[in-house]
């Protein structure tokens, strides 16, 4: 498993078990390693039946590559609540899980648990959109407006077209009370025609400070 050889870890855990000798965290061992595959029903039927803290991260991971966000945070916050050992799921190394871990900090308004969570990998961020949304949020949430402009600004660089870039940029700007900053980034979203009611909302207010209202 260290060496990245899943079907020799399962090869191994075969003959193990063949043998008697099967270790106590196979199906543990059998479920990283078939997720490692990318076999993920594979993985879910070998933990089906583990209520423990551990299984439920390796689920998480199976949604999140099945790109289940609903079924992530579920099973991220049952394992956060399961008995034994929590370590990696309270902190996981994989990347998309981070979000949920951060995600469930900020719907229990830690936000700056929530932004220390997301901050380390603030410079991969951009390829993770919801992930970005959050730790701009969060810093917006305690109040570093500063910085929460920064990223989508130079984002938006990059990506002109970008209608989530656009929007946080707006929001980013509204909070550090930059009214006619703020009205530049959404309008265009807001003008098409398949605008969302978030994008309107956000240039609406924009105008309104902007005009002293």
């Amino acid at each position: 498993m260290a060496s990245d050889d899943p079907l020799a870890a399962l090869a191994v855990l075969d003959a193990l078990a063949q043998g008697g000798n099967a270790p106590r965290e196979e199906g543990l061992l059998c479920g990283e390693a078939k997720l490692m595959l990318g076999r993920f029903n594979d993985t879910m039927a070998v933990v089906e039946d583990n209520a423990s803290a551990e299984p439920w991260r390796i689920r998480a991971i199976a949604h999140t590559r099945r790109k289940d966000p609903d079924q992530v945070l579920a099973a991220f916050e049952k394992g956060l609540g399961a008995p034994g050992a929590k370590a990696r799921v309270a902190a996981p190394l994989d990347t998309d899980l981070l979000y949920f871990d951060a995600l469930l900090a900020a719907k229990a308004k830690d936000w700056a648990k929530a932004r220390d969570l997301l901050q380390p990998y603030k410079t991969s961020l951009e390829s993770m959109p919801l992930a970005n949304a959050l730790y701009v949020e969060a810093l917006l949430r305690l109040g570093q407006e500063d910085h929460a402009r920064v990223r989508p600004a130079s984002h938006l660089l990059r990506e002109p077209d970008n209608r989530q870039v656009r929007l946080l940029l707006g929001k980013a700007r509204l909070a550090s009370d930059d009214a006619e900053g703020a009205l530049e980034a959404p309008a265009p979203v807001a003008e098409w025609a398949d605008a969302s009611a978030r994008a309107r909302a956000l240039l609406a207010e924009a105008e309104a400070r902007a005009s002293g209202g």
